[in-house]
């Protein structure tokens, strides 16, 4: 069997042995975004091959962490101010690697630098589809899932139709998945990932109905809807919400508890909530469950106050869970005390590990890197200039996710 071999501008190739002819696609994920192909022995449709389960499988397994991006999007603030301003125009997408450059040289990515990778991505999407202000459902291989938000003024009504965009940001393609409108307003919990049993991307939407709460599961293969109610009714009484973040086949949240905090997932293969994890830890502000490369993570975050008791933890503390599924690998990675911040920062949201470093968010929307060797933290992309490559229109309050360029299509049916 011949070869198909593709790469990323920054000089990883990988071969995949799976099909009959030989073709060479090259995509730079966001550094010019272009899918460019050229045909050997005649065949002239190599779209056809990445949307197939085959090439999804194996893409998968060949593609590694190298080609890391960060997409920031803009949330509107809830309620929304009177008069509402009008949408953002679109999310900004930065080169990871530009920016552990600037964090070796202990520098900041200047704004000039991300300007030449920031474009006018809604020319990717729909011809009637538009960001508006979206919400991130979730990031799996290379595809991010977007909840397209009604325009402010309608907030308060109920919601017609959910309306979700599957988005390739490397390859720019974009899909809309089929609207649902059985929901009674905006889903309460959500979440994007991939079921390894089927080879097939999923979407979960849970939240209330006119009569009941339920969820309700989108098959990328399938192109369709289905609820499922009895297995995921106990989810009414887990206390979660928003965004679930996805590892080994399966989405997680955090549920405060005493003492501690409990870890539930959600598992696509069979669609059923389970209590994952439980973590004990003192008191905090607030909580959060994440992921960083294969494995899952959790802090905590208190403000730095002298009226704080014992057994309150101020500044960020993060464990990282060694072994999945496994209470006992839970392991202190940091604590980030707030005396080390950033000037002007007063909480920090972590984002991703990586090669010893932890990348974070800012309340003030500025990238921060905390390096534990030096117990050190440091801008490495400044809020200004953040702003600086926003529409002037935009309003709300930014959040970021990590993705990795691959050549996996959004398209839906066809499995």
């Amino acid at each position: 069997m011949n070869k198909i071999k593709y790469r990323f501008v920054r000089g990883q190739i990988v071969y995949v042995y799976i099909f009959t002819y030989e073709i060479t696609l090259s995509g730079d994920g966001i550094r010019g975004g272009k899918l460019i192909h050229r045909v050997v022995n005649g065949y002239t449709n190599p779209s056809l091959f990445i949307t197939k389960q085959t090439f999804v499988a194996k893409h998968r397994a060949h593609t590694n962490d190298s080609n890391k991006n960060v997409l920031i999007l803009t949330k509107p603030y809830w309620p929304p101010p009177a008069p509402p301003p009008p949408p953002s125009v679109s999310p900004l997408l930065i080169d990871y690697q530009s920016l552990k450059t600037n964090v070796a040289a202990c520098t900041s990515a200047s704004s000039s630098a991300i300007r030449s990778n920031h474009r006018d991505v809604e020319a990717e999407f729909p011809d009637d589809t538009s960001l508006n202000d979206s919400s991130l459902v979730g990031s799996c291989n290379g595809l991010i899932c977007l909840l397209l938000n009604p325009p402010l003024e309608y907030y308060k009504e109920y919601y017609e139709n959910i309306r979700l965009l599957l988005w390739n940001p490397s390859t720019r393609t974009a899909r809309k998945v089929p609207d649902i409108d059985w929901f009674f307003f905006r889903p309460c919990y959500y979440g994007f990932g991939y079921d390894s049993t089927t080879q097939d991307y999923k979407v979960l939407l849970g939240g209330i109905s006119a009569k009941d709460r339920f969820a309700a599961i989108f098959s990328l293969k399938a192109a369709s809807w289905k609820i499922v109610v009895d297995s995921l009714k106990p989810a009414a009484s887990f206390g979660i919400d928003g965004r679930g973040c996805f590892l080994n086949g399966a989405l997680h949240w955090n549920h405060r508890h005493d003492n501690g905090t409990i870890i539930r997932s959600f598992d696509f293969a069979q669609e059923k909530f389970h209590s994952f994890s439980f973590i004990r830890h003192n008191k905090c502000n607030w909580a959060r469950v994440g992921t960083t490369g294969n494995r899952l993570f959790f802090h905590t975050f208190c403000p730095d106050s002298q009226n704080l008791p014992d057994f309150w933890d101020t500044g960020l503390t993060m464990w990282v869970m060694m072994e999945y599924g496994v209470d006992q690998s839970w392991t202190i990675f940091a604590k980030i005390r707030p005396e080390i911040f950033p000037p002007n920062v007063w909480s920090l949201n972590p984002l991703f590990l990586d090669d010893g470093a932890l990348l974070m968010e800012s309340d003030r929307g500025d990238l921060v890197s905390y390096m534990p060797k030096e117990d050190t933290c440091r801008n490495v992309l400044d809020n200004s200039d953040v702003e600086k490559l926003r529409a002037s229109s935009s309003s709300g309050r930014g959040v970021m996710v990590m993705y990795v360029g691959t050549l996996v299509s959004p398209a839906t049916g066809g499995g």
